[in-house]
């Protein structure tokens, strides 16, 4: 067996006291010449990324990290006991694939929303310039497009609905890949001459975003990706959560920043929580998970009466993969408790003196505010009823935001896309009526059956996202005529 001292473990020596290091340098010596010695106490690292290393004690508080196989055995790291812990968990001892030698490489772990590290990499490590088009801006351009060629005979909302499902969605960058391009499922029909009138529009819009450094987030990812592909990936493993609610935009940086290979991503979805995304085939953003998905069946959040309840929300099988197949969602849950309450009113202000009079009893009961969130569709919702349901009950809300979590003295107040990744014990959802679920403002500027299609699958799914934040308790309101997505 070959003895290694690496540099690493020198390097920890020296930031030693002069007593500590005569103790280590005893032990490694010691080491050397009996390494099966049961003095030293030798076990496995505890929750290390690399498995072959071991602790070994020198003392009561000082300890050596140590990497072991058949053939060697290295000598790594040296300090006292938490430290040496900490580094070892977070190194890896492997073979450099170009100089053969031995090294002790840091893994880093990075926790971060994936467009943000798709501006960092683009803007600070990459060195170029980007700024994010809004929705507004992006019209005008659009609108100056069209009126440069000469393209009156399609709409502005068709334009982008256009733009939104084929070319932003899938990255496209030239008239030959969009003519090439499946548009299947959409409601509008295009010949080949009509696509050329169409992509002649696209082609000055995208030279006019080249030009001011423009781009949306979906072809950040793609032109990141594809910068990407001719260098090292960055990561070795990438986890991915939420991943019902990536496009291919997303999936295809996913892809590379990790080199393909065992564990290279992991990825967690619910098909019931899809809120930004319409259904695609995974398979051709370039995510292979045939034969390595594994479905979770046991709820540990709701109890069974609320996840029955928005089960029925939702179609009994949804495709989860985008590749047309649906597969059944049933679940079970551990946890069990009342019934959720579906109560409708005359009146905006009778739903209103319903919901105050509903916290006050839950508060008299022992709940308190910090237990209770309520949701609406829009903020709007919230102001108009929400707020004064408090006010009538005396309890102050507070807004949800990213930098303001919930509070112990406040109610929870955020829009349902706000609820995602939220737990409450209670949740009240109020103004889910006919008119706001779906959004019928938005439905109304809609020109294409296949995007009103998938607005309201993602309606109906924001609506089950709202009503599975509830723990214990759910209650949802509504005035006059109910959502359709309820069966009333």
């Amino acid at each position: 067996m070959n003895f290694i001292i690496a540099s690493t473990f020198v390097d920890s020596l020296a930031r030693l006291g002069t007593q500590a290091q005569t103790l280590v340098k005893q032990a490694a010596f010691d080491f050397q010449l009996v390494p099966a010695n049961p003095g030293f106490q030798l076990h496995r690292l505890e929750r290390a990324v690399e498995k072959n290393f071991w602790s070994a004690r020198v003392n009561r508080d000082l300890r050596i990290i140590l990497y072991r196989d058949a053939d060697h055995l290295v000598l790594c790291y040296a300090a006292p006991h938490e430290e040496a812990y900490r580094w070892g968990q977070k190194r890896r001892f492997e073979i450099h694939p170009q100089t053969h030698a031995a090294q002790v490489v840091e893994i880093q772990e990075r926790i971060v929303h994936l467009h943000k590290l798709a501006r960092d990499a683009w803007v600070n490590t990459l060195k170029h310039k980007f700024a994010f088009i809004n929705a507004k801006r992006f019209s005008e351009l659009l609108q100056a497009a069209i009126a440069k060629v000469g393209a009156a005979e399609y709409s502005l909302a068709f334009l982008k609905a256009e733009w939104e499902a084929i070319v932003n969605c899938w990255g496209i960058g030239d008239e030959e890949t969009y003519l090439r391009a499946s548009r299947k499922g959409r409601g509008t029909r295009l010949t080949a001459r009509q696509r050329r009138a169409v992509w002649r529009v696209f082609a000055d819009l995208l030279a006019v975003l080249d030009e001011k450094h423009y781009m949306t987030w979906e072809r950040l990812c793609f032109r990141l990706a594809a910068e990407l592909i001719e260098r090292p990936p960055p990561y070795r493993h990438v986890v991915a959560d939420e991943a019902q609610d990536f496009g291919p935009a997303e999936f295809h940086l996913l892809r590379a920043l990790v080199a393909p290979g065992d564990d290279d991503l992991f990825l967690c979805g619910d098909a019931g929580q899809r809120i930004y995304q319409p259904r695609f085939s995974w398979r051709a953003a370039g995510i292979e998970v045939r034969g390595r998905a594994t479905r979770l069946t046991v709820n540990y959040r709701t109890t069974e009466q609320i996840r029955r309840f928005a089960d029925t929300l939702l179609p009994a099988a949804l495709d989860e993969e985008g590749n047309g197949k649906s597969e059944s969602h049933a679940s079970v849950s551990l946890l069990k408790g009342p019934s959720p309450e579906v109560n409708g009113y005359a009146t905006v202000e009778e739903e209103i003196a319903g919901v105050a009079r509903r916290l006050r009893e839950l508060t008299a009961g022992g709940f308190t505010p910090r237990d209770v969130a309520i949701f609406c569709r829009s903020e709007t919702r919230l102001r108009e009823r929400a707020e004064p349901a408090l006010q009538q009950c005396g309890l102050a809300g507070h807004y949800l935001s990213d930098d303001a979590p919930p509070t112990d003295a406040h109610v929870s107040l955020g829009s349902m896309h706000r609820a995602k990744g939220l737990e409450f014990k209670i949740v009240v959802v109020m103004g889910c009526d006919a008119d706001m679920l779906p959004r019928a403002s938005v439905l109304d500027d809609m020109v294409d059956e296949a995007d009103r299609a998938a607005f309201v699958e993602q309606e109906r799914q924001l609506l089950y996202v709202a009503c599975t934040r509830a723990r214990e308790r759910l209650f949802v309101t509504y005035s006059g005529r109910p959502s359709c997505f309820f069966q009333v």
